[in-house]
């Protein structure tokens, strides 16, 4: 989700008669959810990437490069890193080609 979308809940809606006004406080709400949730996607994605990056130096710890089976198996422990292929999920449902 993005920006405008909150932006566009959170617009009052001027048609609407006093009786109807009850709409705007909900989409108020929907928009406050929205960005809490946007919130902790972030922290998410960030302990994502935080995980990743330590996965990654331990499997460089693990497997120096100076084998070129310890390459394979890097490579293996890089292509297999949980942390790595949930961010792939993420850009990939973020930036659809």
């Amino acid at each position: 989700m993005n920006d405008d979308l909150v932006n566009r809940l959170r617009e009052p809606c001027f048609e609407r008669g006093l009786d109807e006004m009850w709409i705007d406080d909900q989409r108020n709400e929907a928009a406050d959810r929205i960005e809490a949730m946007q919130a902790e996607i972030k922290v998410m994605v960030d302990g994502l990437v935080v995980s990743q990056s330590l996965l990654e130096a331990y499997s460089r710890q693990k497997y120096p490069s100076d084998n070129p089976t310890h390459k394979r198996y890097r490579k293996c422990d890089y292509d297999a890193n949980p942390a790595r292929i949930a961010l792939a999920l993420i850009n990939k449902d973020t930036n659809p080609e």
